[in-house]
């Protein structure tokens, strides 16, 4: 009997090996009192950070007032909340430094930023927030957003503008030398606009011909387009 059962016990172990290498470790989950949560796994994990839940569409997913982040074609993640612009790049700088330098969670991010730079709501804030992580000035971390160390000139913002932010390089490869409108720049650009955003509200194209135009402005701001006879063309 003692022979026999280390022998089973084996085979048993085989089995259970074998099923959850056909079943994928992203698939199990936990019984018992481990609740019904997803079990760890590169898979599940990968997933909690791009969705809102397993059962939810992929054209579907949102942040708390937008999509905070859209798939290249590159596969590359792009931020989609654009502030509007302001006058200068004093008043991004003004915004960055309400920023603690050590994370803290975003409703106590947006909270520093309404109580001392005037940013209009907590909405509001938070596209601040998202909008400075993608140019750099500002580092998103799994304990919240903190101020970047040390000053980015209006070469690296515009950098991270470009590369980072949704939208960015497709409207700026839409101008050239002649002044293009934001409507103008907007048909260019709008196979673009998510499906989901089309869907959601009736007014999307001047809804999405304003953000064309504020993602416009903020390449005026940064050194990347300019302003010409009531249009933009390239800088």
């Amino acid at each position: 009997m003692w022979k026999v059962l280390p022998v089973r016990c084996c085979i048993a172990l085989l089995v259970d090996i074998w099923v959850l290498s056909t079943m994928g470790w992203g698939q199990m989950r936990h019984s018992g009192a481990c609740g019904s949560r997803l079990c760890y796994s590169p898979v599940g994990r990968e997933q909690s950070k791009n969705t809102v839940s397993a059962a939810t569409p992929a054209d579907s997913r949102r942040g708390v007032a937008e999509l905070k982040a859209v798939r290249a074609p590159a596969t590359r993640m792009q931020r989609k909340p654009v502030p509007a612009a302001p006058a200068s790049l004093a008043r991004l700088r003004e915004v960055r430094d309400a920023v603690p330098l050590v994370p803290e969670p975003e409703d106590d991010c947006c909270r520093r930023l309404v109580e001392h730079t005037g940013v209009h709501d907590r909405g509001a804030a938070s596209t601040w927030l998202v909008f400075l992580s993608a140019l750099g000035a500002v580092e998103e971390t799994d304990l919240g957003y903190a101020r970047a160390r040390g000053d980015r000139d209006r070469a690296a913002l515009a950098a991270g503008f470009r590369e980072n932010v949704f939208l960015a390089p497709e409207v700026l490869a839409a101008l050239g030398d002649d002044p293009r409108t934001p409507s103008t720049v907007f048909e260019a650009v709008r196979e673009r606009v998510p499906r989901w955003e089309r869907t959601k509200r009736q007014n999307w194209e001047e809804f999405w011909t304003e953000r064309v135009e504020r993602r416009l402005d903020w390449a005026v701001l940064l050194g990347l387009a300019e302003r010409a006879d009531g249009g933009y063309r390239r800088a």
